[in-house]
């Protein structure tokens, strides 16, 4: 409910529409939602394909990212959207052009996500600051010197405090969006010198212990 009351407002400011979907599939099926999620929601959108034309995909990787995840149905979204087509709707992964910090990079600057950006996996109005996509979001905001205008949403003070602890997580994750976001950081100055050390010794390691 905390997201669709985020929609309408949304759609109420931007003068758009909305149309809301609710499901206790989750409740009936003891699944993995990310190996799971890009079959549900073009699934709940042919439910209604005679609302829907064209549907735009979010897509969580860029085409040169593309793999077979059992684990993680977003890594082929760009397959899976093909199969969904049917002859009166049509969907697209949109975005896969770009890898997710590019698309972070334009929201930076675009004042609707200023006030409604949600990327926390927390269903809770605002955003957590403290999961894995808060973490990136707010290292990658704070690479582009643009964590102000974000300040109505998420904690930013929370993180200036404590960015030396949000980057060190960063610095020795694999994950890719973990290492775009720490690219992103080295390549603008603001990874401590013994951060730097510390990621270099930590995937040294794991690269020996996956040998």
């Amino acid at each position: 409910e905390t997201f669709m009351q985020r929609a309408r407002l949304m759609a109420e400011t931007y003068q758009m529409k909305v149309v809301g979907i609710n499901s206790n599939i989750h409740l009936i099926l003891d699944e993995n939602y990310l190996s799971v999620a890009g079959f549900r929601l073009p699934g709940a959108v042919l439910a209604l394909q005679g609302l829907f034309r064209i549907f735009l995909h979010s897509s969580g990787f860029s085409f040169s990212q593309f793999r077979i995840d059992e684990a993680d149905s977003s890594c082929y979204e760009l397959l899976l959207m093909s199969c969904f087509e049917t002859d009166s709707t049509t969907f697209y992964s949109a975005g896969s052009e770009v890898p997710r910090i590019k698309k972070m990079e334009e929201l930076a600057d675009y004042p609707p996500a200023w006030k409604f950006l949600h990327t926390c996996i927390h269903p809770q109005d605002g955003n957590c600051g403290k999961c894995a996509k808060c973490q990136w979001m707010l290292a990658e905001l704070y690479a582009f010197g643009k964590l102000d205008n974000f300040k109505d949403i998420v904690d930013i003070e929370y993180f200036l405090q404590n960015k030396d602890l949000y980057i060190k997580k960063l610095a020795v994750k694999t994950d890719p969006f973990a290492e775009e976001a720490y690219e992103m950081l080295l390549e603008k100055g603001l990874v401590p010198q013994d951060i730097q050390r510390l990621s270099k010794v930590v995937k040294a390691g794991k690269k020996v212990y996956n040998a």
